[in-house]
This record gives structure tokens, C-alpha cells and sequence, in this order.
């Protein structure tokens, strides 16, 4: 996606679950759940959307993340 700007440092982070998540982690069992917070409107989704396009995966945004309210 173009006009990705900032977060940095939380795409770090999740790159660096998603390490753990390839190599199995301590448990060597994959999986890793994760919330992802914040206020209405500050770019949760569009966080999501350029970390799973940044890690080449092939599922959906959708497939991954469930909210609630």
C-alpha cells in the first residue's frame, strides 16, 4: 500500500513476533495471539494491512483479526 508513514517501531515489533511465530518460539509449537488497541480512527487496521503486506503473507486481514466491542 502506498502512503505508509511512521510506526516504525511497531512494525518492528510485530516483525519480531512474527520471527518467534516462524521459528515455533520456546514452546516449539507456532501461534501467537496478539491484541492490537488504541482509540477510534488512529490507523489499527491500516497497521495490520501493511505489516501482513510488509511479511508476504497470504492470508486477510480478516482471517487474523476479530473485534469486539
Amino acid at each position: 500500500m502506498d502512503g505508509f508513514i511512521g510506526r516504525r517501531s511497531e512494525l518492528a515489533h510485530l516483525d519480531d513476533l512474527m520471527d518467534k511465530v516462524r521459528s515455533g518460539s520456546r514452546t516449539g509449537r507456532p501461534g501467537r495471539a496478539l491484541l492490537v488497541r488504541g482509540r477510534r480512527r488512529v490507523g489499527k487496521s491500516r497497521l495490520v494491512e501493511e505489516f501482513l503486506e510488509r511479511s508476504r503473507l497470504t492470508t486477510s486481514p480478516n482471517e487474523l483479526v476479530h473485534g469486539w466491542r
